[in-house]
């Protein structure tokens, strides 16, 4: 620090005044503040432009809609609260793109992101897929960092590449598709369905008292990787045996064939928003590849336990 400059011995930053400004100013609140402006008088851009200063993209804009628009009268005239809002957006994203994001709101990221995305995720839907010029393989690239998902109650997130650790952590009730995450991922989970389309770090679903993850393991491999002391699995092609070893006695074979179909609607949305080749893949040869899946699932449930939601076609299970 100068020693001429009181303030800056004072304060003793390692960096000039002009500088400070400049951090501040890209504290993540400008391109906020310009989306909602945009919104506010229709005039939403084709892309944002993002970048790792611009943090929590999605909350404020989140934040005015359920503040304003149910009282506005100029909102209820553009009808604006019957309508689903989709960002476009391309770059690195900051900490926490998409916490909090409600369900009117689809944030369309082309690029990547930092830790935190979708933490307490409220009904959006997420999606972060890789440049269509990419010089990289999609499902052997990390595309968001750690922590992501955490806390989230509903909505949607579907990645297009690995996921750092402990994804999922504490998640309640949102669905995620993914291609791949690092140590403990679905920690301390209580409910929501995660898709895993590829290889995970140790400790998965440590913790985990509610819930579901699918994760493919074509080595058949996971028992060295779960939590042993919090959850259990079984392959899709052990799945009739499990249903019937947890007294399951009608229509096994159906429900195992629904459960196999809810996992593959799954995929097919992923394939579909991210334009994901691995999931491609996987759908178009899922008869073969489907058998590689394990249904992970805590100790205490019994699989009828986690397909009643109408997700499946036979509604209920039970």
């Amino acid at each position: 620090p100068d020693s001429k400059n009181p303030s800056q011995a004072e304060n003793n930053f390692p960096y000039r005044e002009s500088e400070k400004k400049h951090i501040h100013i890209n504290d993540g609140n400008h391109l906020s503040k310009k989306i909602i402006n945009d919104y506010q008088t229709n005039q939403l851009a084709d892309i944002y432009r993002i970048s790792n200063a611009d943090r929590s993209i999605g909350t404020a804009l989140s934040a005015f809609i359920i503040e304003n628009e149910s009282i506005s009268d100029e909102m209820k005239i553009l009808k604006k609260s019957e309508l689903q809002t989709e960002i476009n957006l391309k770059g690195v994203a900051g900490q926490s793109f998409g916490a909090f994001s409600i369900e009117r709101l689809i944030l369309n990221l082309e690029g990547a992101a930092n830790d935190y995305v979708g933490k307490g995720l409220s009904g959006g839907t997420i999606i972060i897929r890789t440049p269509e010029d990419r010089a990289f393989i999609a499902r052997n690239s990390v595309i968001m960092g750690n922590t992501c998902l955490y806390g989230a109650t509903s909505g949607k997130l579907f990645a297009e590449g690995l996921a750092g650790e402990r994804f999922g952590i504490r998640n309640s009730g949102a669905i995620a598709v993914i291609e791949g995450a690092g140590d403990y991922a679905c920690e301390y989970m209580t409910g929501g369905t995660v898709v895993i389309l590829g290889s995970c770090g140790i400790e998965i679903g440590a913790g985990m008292t509610g819930g579901k993850a699918f994760i493919f393991d074509p080595e058949f491999k996971l028992a060295n990787r779960i939590n042993t002391k919090s959850v259990k699995f079984t392959y899709l092609k052990d799945l009739n045996e499990t249903l019937i070893s947890e007294n399951v006695e009608n229509r096994v074979g159906e429900k195992s064939h629904e459960i196999s179909n809810y996992l593959k609607s799954l995929i097919e949305e992923h394939a579909k928003l991210t334009n994901s080749s691995w999931a491609k893949h996987i759908i178009s040869h899922y008869n073969e590849l489907k058998d590689s899946f394990a249904l992970v699932y805590c100790l205490d449930s019994k699989i009828e336990e986690l397909f009643t939601d109408g997700q499946l076609s036979l509604s209920k299970l039970h």
